[in-house]
């Protein structure tokens, strides 16, 4: 058996299975008794220069030779690649591998294998692996979470498109978050699907969502991973992933499934697609929802083959795409105004008061615009300011939200949602917009410690003196002296 034989032998094909219930093992123990031993790199290394150093020490006196071969992935194939590094017949025993053409070795990572021969004649073999190569950029998008009410089952403004090589396969992604759960609904439009499928493929197909809570980036899943597999046909499941490294250089990964036992709904038509609702309660993530997080979404669906093929929305090598340093970022925004204070405003109904007329009592320090009352509205301008509304707190913290976009949501001139909101607040649309986002300011200021650009950042407003300048219009006062006053220590 040659070398390379050696180095294939210790690979199984366990990556086109995952994730499920197995023992992933990328290496063997070495025997105590081997003339050499790895020194660099170390197990777990994540190697981010355009070469990586690889060291040996021996630990006798007949070595003749140590050949050292190499085996990774590609981004095209599923299967390995092997490469020589060359050989050595004295110390140091030292390989230099210029990596600067290979593609990033995130999840599975490289393995390593040493041909030790003797001057007697025998050989031996060791091996390591569990090493990372992260040297190649990584690019990744962000996206906004927003508030909605739990079991909201519809696609935002916001949706995630996730790009496939087929032309009539489209699939979208909306995720919201409420103080019960973070939700994902997706939206997949595939002529090829149908129930008639045999239940093992239908069981095959279907999402997979893996989300790092703890924004840990390790090229590899650890246990902070949140994981789940969502299947066409059958119980969705939880996957955990327990990675461990022992001394002699084995890199083994446990991934274990456990049944979901929370609500979920899968709408099928044939010849169409489907659409998955999957709620991931609150207790998912031990003690809340983090305000930032990473995620990947995975689907598999039946090519023109016939076979099943994953696509993903982070993007990278085959088995690269449950790599959590690949994953695309999350940042939650806070719950709207008008719908923390839903209660409030009903109360404002019984009054008597209009919304509008409510939220001019509220901001009782602005300028305050001559509003409309309830008799001297019309039900349909009612009803309009109410789906402005609602489309603005759905996108308050998008940068370049405009007139323009939030009107052809709502299927009007731009004019005429103009002509409405100044009517009705007093206020113009760009007015009415910066009013809501320095609300949510405020709320950031009484109640966190970020600093004052982060905040302007995640409130939606350009920059820092742009939340400055709004700021003393409606508050008369700075950020930082609101801060001072306000903020819950």
């Amino acid at each position: 058996m040659t070398v390379f034989d050696r180095l294939n032998s210790f690979f199984t094909k366990v990556f086109l299975l995952l994730p499920v219930a197995v023992v992933c093992s990328y290496s063997q123990t070495s025997p105590a008794q081997n003339c050499a031993q790895f020194i660099k790199p170390v197990p777990g290394k994540t190697i981010t220069s355009p070469s990586c150093t690889l060291l040996l020490e021996s630990t006798c006196n007949n070595i003749s030779k140590i050949e050292l071969q190499a085996r990774y992935f590609s981004n095209e194939r599923d299967s390995g690649i092997i490469v020589s590094l060359g050989s050595k017949n004295r110390a140091p025993y030292e390989f230099i591998w210029d990596i600067s053409l290979i593609p990033n070795q995130l999840f599975t990572g490289v393995a390593f294998l040493a041909e030790i021969s003797k001057r007697n004649g025998d050989i031996e073999t060791i091996q390591r692996d569990g090493i990372f190569f992260a040297h190649q950029p990584i690019s990744s998008d962000k996206r906004t979470i927003y508030y909605e009410h739990s079991g909201t089952k519809r696609l935002t403004t916001d949706t995630i498109k996730i790009e496939t090589n087929r032309s009539n396969l489209k699939i979208r992604s909306s995720i919201y978050w409420n103080e019960k759960e973070l939700a994902f609904y997706i939206v997949v439009d595939d002529p090829f699907f149908n129930t008639s499928i045999s239940e093992k493929v239908l069981s095959e197909c279907g999402i997979e969502i893996l989300i790092d809570p703890t924004l840990g980036r390790k090229p590899y899943p650890t246990r902070d991973i949140i994981a789940f597999t969502i299947p066409l046909t059958g119980i969705p499941n939880r996957v955990s992933y327990q990675p461990s490294f022992d001394e002699n250089g084995a890199f083994k990964m446990i991934s274990k499934q456990a049944n979901c036992d929370f609500h979920y709904s899968i709408e099928k038509d044939d010849y169409k697609g489907y659409k998955v609702f999957f709620p991931i309660p609150k207790k998912a993530f031990r003690d809340s929802i983090p305000d930032s997080l990473s995620c990947n979404i995975i689907l598999k669906a039946l090519n023109e083959s016939n076979q099943i093929a994953t696509v993903a929305w982070a993007k990278s090598g085959i088995y690269d795409t449950r790599s959590p340093m690949i994953f695309n970022s999350l940042y939650k925004t806070p719950k709207p105004l008008s719908k923390s204070l839903l209660l409030i405003g009903a109360l404002a109904f019984i009054a008597g008061l209009s919304i509008t007329l409510f939220i001019a009592l509220v901001i009782n320090h602005l300028r305050k615009p001559k509003l409309k009352t309830a008799i001297e509205k019309t039900e349909a301008e009612q009803k309009l300011f109410d789906n402005l509304k609602d489309a603005v707190d759905r996108q308050i913290t998008y940068k370049k939200l405009s007139v323009d976009i939030v009107a052809r949501e709502l299927h009007i001139s731009a004019k005429k949602l103009s002509n409405l909101v100044r009517n009705l607040t007093g206020l113009s649309f760009i007015h009415f917009l910066m009013y809501l986002r320095i609300e949510i300011a405020k709320e950031r200021l009484r109640s966190s410690f970020c600093k004052e650009n982060e905040i302007a950042d995640k409130c939606g407003f350009t920059d820092e003196k742009e939340m400055e300048k709004y700021f003393l219009k409606f508050e008369r006062t700075t950020p930082d002296k609101y801060r001072q006053k306000q903020q819950v220590t």
